[in-house]
């Protein structure tokens, strides 16, 4: 029996469709069993129409029922919804709750959404109350940018700059190596500490074994140019 290039297509739709059937209905049945993985998926696929009919008025839902079981992506979901008005009417307050306990979480969409929110407000006590949430959970990513912010906005005020070097090394020992080169520099500088050449070579190193790009590059170039010299190292 012969079959049309067309009728094999429409079978293979036919199948994938069956699949794809298949497949939301089971999701959706552990999703209705309480399961959060389940749930935020569910919820996400009826907000983009990702192999089921979209609805976005019932997506919110599901990631409410998802959030309150701590589920980051689904904290970091109804951040959005709230931000976009997609299902529910914008509020940013409660956009930026859900996104603050995402981020805590180190979800990272909600964590860039919290430093955005934060870009928008003016003077340092407007920042650091943006922030509270994610500075109390010692986040470095929060850390890194108020210390770039108080640096920014008031680069020649001595406790702005004291106080930056507190969240660098806050954020470095969290794990930033942008951070730990920031340090570096201040070291290098006298920005916020003493000038010492010594602790700021310490940072250097620290941020490159960090993986941090600009810090492994400036190392392998002192390296290069020592050698050039014949200097030991």
């Amino acid at each position: 029996m012969k079959m049309t290039l067309c009728t094999i297509l429409g079978i293979l739709c036919g199948l994938l469709l069956g699949a794809c059937h298949s497949s939301t209905h089971a999701l959706l049945a552990r999703a209705q069993d309480g399961e959060a993985a389940a749930q935020f998926e569910y919820g996400r696929r009826l907000l983009t129409g990702q192999k089921t009919a979209p609805d976005r008025s019932l997506a919110p839902g599901w990631f409410y029922a998802a959030a309150n079981q701590g589920h980051a992506k689904a904290q970091a979901a109804l951040g959005t919804c709230y931000q976009r008005g997609l299902g529910l009417p914008r509020n940013e307050k409660e956009a930026l709750k859900w996104y603050n306990k995402a981020a805590i979480q180190g979800e990272q969409h909600a964590t860039r959404a919290v430093l955005e929110y934060a870009d928008t407000k003016k003077g340092k006590k407007a920042v650091k109350n943006a922030l509270r949430p994610l500075l109390a959970a010692e986040n470095p990513a929060a850390e890194l940018y108020l210390a770039v912010r108080l640096l920014q906005e008031a680069p020649a005020n001595k406790t702005n700059q004291q106080q930056a070097v507190d969240y660098l090394r806050y954020a470095a020992m969290g794990g930033s190596g942008e951070a730990a080169f920031l340090l570096f520099l201040c070291y290098l500088e006298g920005t916020g500490v003493y000038p010492s050449t010594e602790l700021g070579i310490g940072w250097l190193i620290t941020a490159a074994n960090m993986d941090y790009e600009p810090a492994i590059a400036l190392l392998q170039q002192l390296q290069a140019e020592l050698n050039a010299a014949g200097i030991p190292h």
